[in-house]
């Protein structure tokens, strides 16, 4: 697809948010299930993991419905999503660090806040695409059946960055790195 206009470069966008959203389904139930992980991990309570596995349980939920919104949106427009012409380099990349972690840790404790960070710059990544997509809706004044799923995606992706955000400064979270920082300082 070539772009030459406004709506051209709307679509394109709209192809990105589609493949970023499709690819998270996938990906985000085995990061609810990897933080889960705490074999030999006594730093880490595990009401604060179940925590950070239920926030990437709940957000790979709403990615579901997301998707489907977005179909809607593709619905209401002349086009379809086509994830394969349309690649996001950006996920692509903070997921091969997720997968590179995962063969290299070795202390379950890192698990969580590194998960924690990679998953909030997703999310940043998300809500930008998704305030991006708005701002060249509203310039084509394109009719509610196309913004308000947009709308409704960009609001659950500010919600669920509020939860990570939240977790990931909140006193346990502050705790297991106190507890992690003197263990290395005992190095």
């Amino acid at each position: 697809m070539n772009i030459e206009t406004l709506y051209d470069l709307f679509v394109h966008e709209l192809r990105g948010m589609y493949y970023v959203e499709t690819r998270l389904v996938d990906e985000l139930p085995a990061l609810a299930d990897n933080a889960m992980v705490d074999s030999l991990d006594d730093t880490t309570p595990t009401e604060f993991i179940e925590s950070v596995s239920d926030a990437f349980s709940e957000h790979a939920a709403e990615t579901e419905a997301q998707v489907e919104r977005l179909d809607g949106v593709f619905d209401a427009l002349p086009t379809r999503p086509d994830s394969r012409e349309r690649e996001v380099s950006a996920l692509d990349g903070l997921l091969r660090e997720v997968e590179q972690f995962d063969h290299i840790i070795l202390n379950d404790a890192l698990r969580n806040p590194f998960y924690l960070d990679a998953a909030t710059k997703v999310e940043r990544l998300e809500i930008q695409g998704y305030e991006s997509l708005l701002q060249l809706a509203g310039a084509l004044d394109l009719p509610n059946e196309t913004v308000d799923p947009l709308e409704e995606n960009a609001d659950e992706e500010r919600d669920a960055l509020a939860t990570l955000e939240e977790l990931a400064t909140g006193e346990q979270m502050e705790s297991i790195l106190d507890e992690l920082g003197d263990e290395d300082s005992m190095v």
